[in-house]
């Protein structure tokens, strides 16, 4: 009790006050220390204790310190304790885990892959040396100049991990190793890559406080980066530019070939970090292992016969590079940002949000360097690669109790994911570069006959058209025009005069050729006339599909009058019940998909259904899916489920299911199956589904570990699993 009484005691809120430089306090366990003094002592820099200054950082420091490390905190101490000190159910459990992954062993028992993977480097080494020294042809040179990537490539996975400390278990060992692979072999200072890349553990996505997604002018995750925001990490505003406008408006297309020359970048930001006043621990090391490597990689190209060869053999070189950084764009760059600091209290949150994993077969772990576990990665950056795999399925789980998201893509979808989210900033961008930024822009399209242009017209939705703007928007299917030879049911699209609008202007697009067929300038009260295709000159197909491309300016003084904005106040409060209900009937019913028929009112009459293989469209052929899923499963299979994974929404009118389908289909023997999928709707602006598509379905084989031993683990840290699928079983 005497201790008790002499315990100092602080708020959050006031621990919050002491978050700037020399004056920094940080939260362990409720205990409060003074780092003020000994920051620039940190053997992880600055950086990341500047992020999470005048916080509780109990769940980074567990992360990236071992048990040794406690006990340097005591003479730190103020005295001082967090009187509200709380500890979530997540961080409780992370905890856990960490200390039991600590109790068996984990991060002390450092494999042989460091061991393997260094002397696959000595073997590629000599053989480029052999290649480019002993052999003429130009071929071997090219070979060698692939092996060359590829050595880069393995042995910045070794320095990775030395990074980590986990290759061995002695400091002096993996600062050697660090060098070697880092410096002498690669030419990236190792020094440059603990400063960024623990700042990117540290605010793992943040928009403004990690440096892995600040590419300005190159790329850009984000529309945020369009209001040239400030990097708290380099110190800098990040300009958003018209040069920066341009590049990002097609980073979609130039997203690879900049991989290709990627490595340039890297070299250029060693140089400068090393050259600059900067505090850079081991900076003699560091340059001196950078002026072995600018030795002997310039005076090996010099060997090749002429300029010729030397460019494509450094090209090829770097190219091949090209793989590692794309894999380090994929485990980010579609995944969930934020702008401000790291918040230590959702440590756990943060690095489920901003990772994404690539999954693939055993054998390809050492291809990847163990960076396709990049939530397990993040989570327990401490944890040598030969055991990422082997906690993946515990991670999984934890993350499926706490309904966080755990995203395993394949490589392919990965890049498709890294593009799409590219693309969507890049047409953003694009837009911005517009002249009229304000313009009503619609495209509507003519099809060949009624039908499909009714399917196309009931199928739009009015949320792709910006708010806020003057106008009243009409279609009307099936309205009978007259042209000058015969009559015709085109879809009719027009804007309704507006005060506010005085021109509109309309081009017609064919997709057969890009050029505009016709260009129609109207004044107000205009009407928008229809065109027969076969009547247009230039167009010699009469079915060929064309684009009617309406645009209006608009004032900038415009406002909306309170009616409009009570009308728009309600259309969102109604969207928002719909969505929400939808959403609901889908994690109630999915479940349930092969045993009871669905709820579909949710769905609008004109859905339309996506697979791998197919396309359907219209509520009947979607309920006829469903009717036939569960026929053919009461038939070939005794017993069925559906197996929620993971539920998200990556933008406000999608929602993302991640399910596995567990099946005991009929046979004279005792067999089971399952496969993976991913459901996307899509909601039009009343809530309602318009589109269902399914991707990722792959058939997976029984997995190769040991179940029984991820459940004790799992039960050890009180971390329940996942109960056993219950299944529908069918009577026969």
């Amino acid at each position: 009790m005497a201790d008790q009484t002499k315990k100092r005691y602080v708020t959050s809120e006031d621990l919050k006050k002491h978050n700037k430089p020399g004056d920094l306090w940080i939260s362990i366990q409720g205990k409060v220390y003074d780092v003020s003094d000994w920051v620039k002592s940190h053997p992880g820099g600055e950086a990341a204790i500047l992020n999470l200054a005048g916080q509780d950082v109990t769940d980074a420091f567990i992360a990236y310190h071992p048990g040794t490390a406690w006990h340097h905190l005591e003479k730190l101490h103020n005295g001082y304790h967090v009187r509200d000190h709380h500890v979530s159910d997540v961080s409780r459990d992370y905890r856990r885990l960490a200390a039991e992954f600590s109790k068996r062993g984990l991060f002390d028992k450092k494999g042989h892959v460091t061991l393997y993977t260094l002397t696959c480097v000595g073997v590629m080494l000599a053989a480029v040396l052999y290649g480019v020294l002993a052999c003429t042809s130009i071929w071997a040179h090219l070979i060698s100049a692939v092996l060359l990537g590829l050595l880069w490539i393995q042995s910045a996975y070794v320095g990775h991990d030395s990074g980590h400390y986990t290759v061995t278990s002695t400091k002096p060992c993996n600062k050697l190793i660090q060098l070697l692979s880092g410096n002498c072999l690669t030419g990236i200072s190792i020094a440059w890559w603990k400063w960024t890349h623990n700042a990117h553990h540290i605010a793992c996505n943040s928009l403004d406080h990690d440096p892995d997604l600040q590419h300005i002018p190159i790329f850009a995750v984000s529309t945020k980066f369009f209001n040239s925001m400030t990097s708290r990490f380099y110190g800098r505003k990040l300009t958003f530019d018209p040069l920066a406008r341009f590049l990002i408006s097609y980073q979609h297309w130039t997203f690879y070939p900049v991989m290709c020359v990627g490595r340039i970048n890297l070299f250029i930001q060693t140089f400068l970090l090393l050259f600059s006043k900067r505090h850079v621990p081991d900076r003699a090391l560091n340059i001196a292992g950078i002026l072995v490597f600018w030795t002997w990689f310039p005076l090996l190209v010099s060997f090749l016969p002429n300029w010729q060869e030397r460019f494509i053999f450094v090209f090829v070189s770097f190219a091949v590079t090209a793989i590692q950084h794309v894999q380090f764009c994929l485990n980010h760059f579609a995944a969930d940002v934020y702008t401000g600091p790291p918040n230590g209290n959702d440590w756990f949150e943060k690095q489920t949000a901003g990772t994404l994993d690539i999954s693939c077969r055993s054998y390809m772990d050492w291809f990847f360097g163990g960076l396709q576990f990049q939530l397990e990665h993040h989570l327990f950056p401490r944890l040598p690669r030969c055991h990422l795999r082997t906690v993946s399925p515990v991670v999984k789980e934890l993350c499926k109790k706490h309904n966080l998201p755990y995203r395993s893509l394949s490589w392919w979808e990965a890049n498709v994911w890294t593009i799409r989210t590219l693309k969507n900033a890049a047409i953003q961008a694009r837009d911005a570069t517009n002249p009229v930024l304000k313009n009503l822009l619609w495209e509507a399209e003519i099809f060949p006959d009624l039908s499909s242009r009714r399917a196309f017209l009931s199928s739009l939705s009015i949320q792709h058209i910006p708010t806020q703007i003057p106008y009243r928007f009409h279609v009307c299917p099936g309205l009978n025009l007259q042209s000058p030879t015969r009559s015709f049911h085109p879809p009719m699209a027009f804007l309704v005069r507006s005060p506010e609008i005085p021109t509109v202007s309309a081009r017609i697009f064919s997709d057969a050729n890009s050029s505009v067929i016709s260009h129609v300038f109207m004044r107000r009260k205009a009407t928008v006339s229809a065109i027969d295709a076969r009547d247009l000159p230039g167009v010699k197909n009469p079915k060929s599909r064309l684009y009617w491309q309406f645009s209006a300016p608009v004032k900038e003084d415009y406002k909306i009058s309170r009616e409009e904005e009570e009308e728009e106040e309600e259309d969102k409060q109604s969207y928002y019940v719909n969505m929400g209900h939808a959403v609901r009937s889908i994690r109630e019913e999915f479940p349930l998909l092969f045993y009871k028929e669905l709820n579909f009112d949710i769905y609008r009459d004109d859905i339309v259904f996506k697979d791998p293989m197919n396309t359907f469209m219209g509520i009947d052929n979607y309920k006829s899916i469903f009717g036939a899923l569960r026929f053919h499963g009461r038939i070939f299979f005794r017993a069925l489920c559906v197996d929620i994974v993971s539920v998200w929404q990556p933008t406000e009118n999608t929602l993302m299911i991640r399910w596995t389908v567990h099946g005991i289909p009929r046979g004279p023997w005792e067999t089971r199956g399952r496969f993976d999928g991913t459901s996307e709707y899509k909601f039009d602006k009343n809530g309602k589904i318009y589109e269902h598509k399914v991707d990722n379905i792959a058939i997976n084989s029984p997995p190769k570990f040991q179940m029984l031993t991820v459940q004790e683990l799992v039960e050890a840290i009180s971390c329940p699993s996942t109960p056993k699928p219950t299944y529908f079983e069918f009577g026969d």
